[in-house]
């Protein structure tokens, strides 16, 4: 028990030591959750970036590109979500195409797309 109304604690600092050890285990209880969740939500985004890649690969596509139905990518497995990098096209309209490892993707109109393999060995975030 305080001996003063001013106090929080008791005089003997036990007490206050003990709730600031309860107040930290908790906060980093929280950080470390937190630190989970992203590395697990990077891991997947780098799943899924491999996948399209891989993908990408098995198509044969070379650095003259082809053109695909965006549909037909997406339902072969393809998670353009998960782009390595995006870089703004020059033109009128903002667009943008998209990275994926070696990979470069530009959307053409509403239903197709462009895919070209323009670096070798690329790394992905």
């Amino acid at each position: 028990m305080a001996t003063h109304l001013s106090q929080e604690y008791c005089p003997n600092s036990k007490c206050k030591q003990e709730f600031n050890n309860r107040s930290s285990r908790d906060t980093n209880k929280q950080i470390k959750q937190v630190l989970t969740l992203t590395e697990l939500e990077k891991r997947h985004r780098h799943q899924a970036l491999e996948k399209t890649i891989n993908l990408f690969q098995n198509l044969g596509i070379d650095e003259n590109g082809r053109y695909y139905e965006f549909e037909n990518v997406v339902s072969a497995g393809a998670e353009l979500w998960a782009y390595s990098e995006r870089i703004r096209n020059a033109c009128q309209e903002v667009s943008y195409s998209y990275y994926y490892g070696p990979y470069l993707v530009s959307r053409r109109d509403e239903t197709k797309i462009l895919i070209v393999k323009t670096r070798e060995n690329e790394k992905f975030n």
